[in-house]
């Protein structure tokens, strides 16, 4: 059973654990290799979404995704420390104890095993599925459809971006076709890994960011699968009646990143999406909440850059009132960017997810009710968990 007080503990170490990722231990290694089914990796060092870490999973189902990669880690108070072993509860996932070296306190998480069965199942032209999609999470399926960005060849690339950084060491390839992704469905659907989708890809050289590529693929899926949710992430773009035409053909929620608010900061580190200016964002996300409605449109807000912690409050505020849900993580070091880091401190992001968590009662959202993608999975990012908290004590006050 979980308490109230669970959820609260799980929010406060899933914020810290986004930030700070995890140290970990020679113990730990040790006592893992005593598991000789298990494959012991750090994850991925590159590509678009959450690299440089691995999921772990609390008892209330939230899920982290915790930095393993670079500075922060090396660095870290948490200290990924020893294995209990098998949960009773997700028999394929090892109980691992992390402790908290600030305080000298040990709680427990689940490490979400890598799906080797299904990473490695042939997919078509000489692939393996894990090189068409990953498995983020414990059920959605993630996959880079096209692995170029026009800013990489524009040296306007976003400082924190490795997007194609997998390209370089073959973990995967430039473009997906609908036939190997529908593949890649098939495999993770039959082992119970596949109940909702996030599409994605760099921006590309053409007028609507690769709204037609979006809508050729999501059709070729909603005819084999129409029931599993999809999510697709873009820039904005002008012709606003594609964005219907996505939604006909069968996208369910929709991301638009803006990354960072402040435009001295996002000029600095995003310079070739700040050629798109915050106006043009803005408009976009209120045409889309009138095609997809509220909650099913998100904005990554990345923090760590140096930003004032009233602007992002009231930024996000603004956001929600509008109906776009702001997906807040902080920013993680992938190996090989220049990112000039400037950690926000464990009492703000805590300080700011409450806040994004009382701006969701003020008005009336439930980030919850997202049916695809990146809000839904719930790993980088702990706004649902500070909903979750905020939400039981103010019904239980």
């Amino acid at each position: 059973m979980v308490t109230e007080n669970d959820v609260k503990d799980i929010y406060l170490q899933k914020v810290d654990l986004l930030l700070s990722g995890l140290r970990i231990t020679q113990k730990f290694l040790d006592t893992i290799k005593q598991y000789s089914d298990v494959e012991w990796q750090r994850g991925r060092k590159g590509g678009a979404g959450p690299a440089g870490g691995r999921y772990f999973l609390f008892k209330n189902g939230s899920v982290v995704n915790a930095g393993l990669w670079g500075s922060q880690s090396e660095q870290s108070h948490l200290l990924l420390e020893d294995v209990r072993g098998y949960s009773t509860i997700n028999p394929s996932n090892l109980i691992v104890t992390v402790r908290n070296s600030k305080i000298n306190q040990i709680f427990e998480v689940e490490l979400i095993p890598t799906p080797e069965k299904y990473n490695s199942g042939e997919n078509l032209s000489g692939t393996v599925n894990k090189q068409i999609a990953l498995v983020h999470g414990t059920t959605c399926l993630a996959s880079t459809i096209v692995q170029k960005c026009r800013y990489w060849g524009e040296k306007k690339a976003c400082a924190f971006c490795g997007i194609e950084f997998s390209l370089d060491d073959k973990t995967t390839i430039e473009k997906k076709s609908s036939e190997q992704l529908l593949h890649a469905i098939s495999g993770a659907t039959a082992q119970g890994l596949c109940d909702h989708m996030t599409l994605t890809m760099g921006t590309l050289s053409l007028e609507d960011k690769g709204a037609e590529k979006y809508i050729e693929i999501v059709l070729s899926i909603k005819k084999q699968y129409p029931n599993l949710p999809i999510h697709i992430q873009i820039e904005p773009f002008e012709d606003i009646s594609k964005l219907m035409e996505l939604k006909k053909a069968g996208v369910d929620t929709i991301g638009i990143h803006l990354e960072i608010p402040n435009d001295l900061l996002r000029e600095k580190n995003c310079p070739g999406k700040f050629e798109t200016p915050r106006s043009a964002y803005e408009e976009f996300w209120k045409k889309s909440v009138d095609i997809f409605g509220r909650t099913q449109v998100s904005t990554f807000i990345l923090v760590g850059f140096g930003e004032p912690l009233e602007e992002l409050i009231e930024y996000c505020d603004k956001l929600i009132e509008i109906g776009v849900v702001p997906n807040v993580m902080p920013v993680r070091h992938i190996v090989g960017t220049n990112l000039d880091y400037h950690p926000i401190s464990y009492d703000d992001l805590v300080l700011l997810y409450d806040s994004i968590a009382f701006s969701f009662l003020k008005h009336n959202m439930d980030p919850r009710t997202n049916k695809a993608g990146c809000i839904r999975c719930m790993g980088c990012s702990a706004i649902i968990d500070a909903f979750d908290y905020h939400k039981n004590a103010h019904h239980n006050n």
